[in-house]
């Protein structure tokens, strides 16, 4: 069994590109690879990026503070 490791230069970005497929190819460095194609494997690795919130909601206008009054109830409408 042999064992690879995938290592990334950068944050992967949903929004940029959010599906990759890889070709990887295995070939057994003790052959000729223009003659010899015994030893030569192929397939396919699919990642899927996550879309995450990598960006902090931003509330402009609003106040900082409110009042709820005591009076009001969870059908009660507030303006």
């Amino acid at each position: 069994m042999t064992i690879a490791e995938i290592i990334l230069l950068k944050p992967l970005d949903y929004e940029r590109q959010n599906l990759y497929i890889l070709t990887i190819l295995a070939i057994n460095g003790k052959t000729r690879q223009d003659i010899d194609t015994r030893n030569v494997h192929q397939t396919y690795l699919t990642i899927v990026v996550k879309d995450v919130q990598d960006t902090a909601p931003k509330f402009e206008n609003l106040p900082q503070t409110t009042h709820i009054d005591v009076s009001y109830r969870p059908v009660n409408i507030m303006n």
